[in-house]
């Protein structure tokens, strides 16, 4: 026993003298001069460029550090590529198990100096080992693929782990000197560990996390970036910050399988606040001052003007779903709050599950299917609309109608139609619902005025009813309406036409109260006769023109069909008075009245 043990640490010993030997040589011969000759010539042949390091160490334990790494721009002058330290360490006893395990790889405060020049160069355009190699390229100008034969597609004979990378203070600047692109300066962490296996795909393993910031100018825009990304081989998850001047919101999600087929993508939307005209503002002036649109390709050579046509879209090999939550939306004078909506694409329909907010002081819900990859895409789906304030609402879309209208409305639609060149939508639209307001008030509007006048009544210039309601339908491009409502002044009905440019073809039936119809009754006559049980005038109107212009004129054929039909009721209860007065009068009594006297006894103006 005792021996066994003598000879394990004579043995030990022995090893440890060995390496220490070893470890004195690697240092001896691989001094910082042999290191530099080894090393720069092959880099500087590769790049192309200056290469340089300001000092560099090997250790057969510790592992390379090599700090001060930098290439220089093609002028030999200005870094393209600089590196503070960089370096690389190992452990040797997992080469035992076949197993070359690297316990850490980082790079401290690398910066890279990218720009574009005039002529629509890149600075690192002439890098060396971007060129193609001829002896690289087959004759139909296709790179040779590895074969089974080839080295470089064979795997290593032994798993190459990396147990940490780390790229910290990284820094990444652009400058278009053209003046089309964004300058972005950029910043970043970056931590993984990365399990190589045998470099064949399936065997590779990952996991990391990148922090960065990012800051871009273009013209008068400066948007930033601050976000987070983690990551492994199945799923990559993310959140960004994004702000430019006073607008902000945040994107967050995920996006799983993305070496599969179909990747999957959650993106949601988040912020506090947001100015949609102003964003859809710079959208037009990126779109407007960007690069120029390449021209069209002509179907034959020497034939311009007769461009191919494009292709139709192939469906997109993704699926997406998200929410999109926006505390406070703005658009022009228009506000909504709490809004937010609930997305799910499956590579062909988007379909909006929810869809809600609050507007005007009240609420509206909705959803809707949308088939996005037709050549005319269609959509189908449902809103609905409650506590709505008219007089709030006509601030924001029509503010010199803000005094004139008021109550509080409300409806339920569904909805259809396809988008394409031309009037296809107004053409295609369909709308259905039904709709109330409550406490209506009409103040003034050209409307009013104009049935006020044709009345000769300047109190229907201000109108208020208790409740309007009806439905109303749109299609191919006319909103059919069918509508009553009640008042104290007026109570009525309409059922017709009005256009979406606002034009009416309206019949409308009206009914004043008491106290109108008897002022009006002394105006005209004939109005008496229009009165129905309740001593209420019943007149017809027909409504032509434009909601801004309106046309309004007794419709006289629904008068005298009124008219009529009322004689003809009176008639027949005189007749039927005088009918049965001329049974109960004894037979030596005969009345003397005619028929026709006693229709015009009844037509007499009393």
């Amino acid at each position: 026993m005792k021996r066994w043990l003598k000879f394990l640490l004579w043995g030990g010993g022995l090893v440890a003298v060995l390496m220490i030997a070893a470890g004195i040589a690697v240092r001896f011969y691989f001094n910082e001069a042999r290191l530099r000759a080894l090393l720069l010539p092959p880099v500087r042949a590769a790049l192309g460029r200056e290469v340089d390091i300001s000092s560099i160490s090997i250790d057969l334990f510790r592992g390379i550090k090599i700090g001060g790494f930098t290439v220089k721009e093609t002028d030999g002058k200005a870094d393209f590529i600089k590196v503070k330290e960089l370096g690389l360490s190992y452990s040797l006893l997992p080469l035992l198990e076949k197993r070359l395990e690297i316990g850490r790889v980082w790079l401290e405060n690398p910066t890279v100096n990218v720009w574009r020049n005039r002529d629509g160069s890149f600075n690192f355009s002439d890098l060396k080992m971007l060129r193609p190699e001829p002896g690289n390229i087959t004759g139909d100008n296709q790179t040779k693929v590895a074969t089974p034969d080839n080295p470089a597609a064979k795997a290593l004979p032994l798993a190459l782990v990396v147990q940490r990378c780390d790229i910290t203070g990284a820094t990444v600047t652009f400058v278009d000197k053209l003046k089309e692109l964004p300058n972005v300066n950029l910043t970043a962490d970056l931590n993984t560990k990365l399990d190589l296996g045998n470099l064949k795909p399936e065997s590779i393993k990952v996991v990391g996390k990148l922090e960065f910031k990012l800051q871009a100018e273009y013209k008068s825009l400066t948007p930033g970036a601050v976000g987070t990304i983690e990551f492994d081989r199945r799923k990559i998850v993310y959140k960004v910050d994004i702000k430019q001047k006073n607008e902000a919101c945040t994107l967050s999600g995920s996006l799983s399988d993305y070496l599969a087929a179909i990747p999957k993508l959650v993106l949601n939307i988040d912020s506090q606040r947001l100015d949609l005209a102003y964003l859809a503002g710079l959208g037009q002036q990126l779109s407007a001052t960007g690069p120029a649109a390449e021209k069209p390709v002509s179907a034959k050579a020497g034939k311009p003007g007769s461009a191919v046509r494009a292709a139709s879209p192939s469906s997109p090999q993704l699926k997406a779903r998200g929410k999109i939550d926006i505390k406070q939306a703005l658009y022009e004078n228009y506000r909504v709050d709490n809004f937010f909506l609930h997305y799910d694409f499956d590579g062909v329909n988007l379909v909006i599950s929810e869809l809600a907010g609050k507007l005007a002081d009240g609420l509206f819900a909705g959803a809707a299917v949308i088939k996005s990859l037709l050549k005319q895409p269609e959509f189908k789906g449902n809103f609905s609309l409650s506590e709505l304030n008219l007089a709030s609402l006509m601030t924001m879309a029509k503010p010199e109608l803000k005094d004139s209208l008021s109550g509080t409305g409300a409806g339920e639609f569904i909805f259809s139609g396809r988008s394409g060149p031309g009037n296809t939508l107004q053409q295609s639209l369909s709308l259905d619902g039904k709709f109330s307001l409550r406490q209506a008030g009409m103040r003034k509007l050209p409307l009013t005025v104009a049935l006020s006048q044709i009345l000769s009544m300047p109190e229907l210039a201000d109108l208020q009813v208790d409740e309007f309601a009806g439905n109303l339908r749109i299609k191919k491009g006319q909103l059919k309406l069918n509508s009553s409502w009640h008042g104290d002044q007026l109570s009525g009905s309409a059922i017709g036409d009005i256009g979406l440019d606002g034009g009416l073809k309206l019949p409308v039936d009206l009914i004043l109260s008491q106290n109108l119809s008897a002022k009006l009754a002394q105006r005209y006559a004939w109005v008496r006769e229009t009165f129905n049980d309740k001593g209420e005038a019943e007149v017809s109107i027909y409504l032509n023109g434009t909601l801004s212009q309106p046309q309004l004129r007794l419709n006289n054929t629904k008068v005298t069909q009124r008219l009529q039909k009322k004689l003809e009721d009176k008639l027949l209860q005189k007749l039927g008075e005088r009918l049965s007065d001329g049974e109960s009068e004894s037979a030596g009594e005969t009345s003397t009245d005619k028929p026709e006297d006693i229709l015009r006894n009844f037509l007499q103006k009393k």
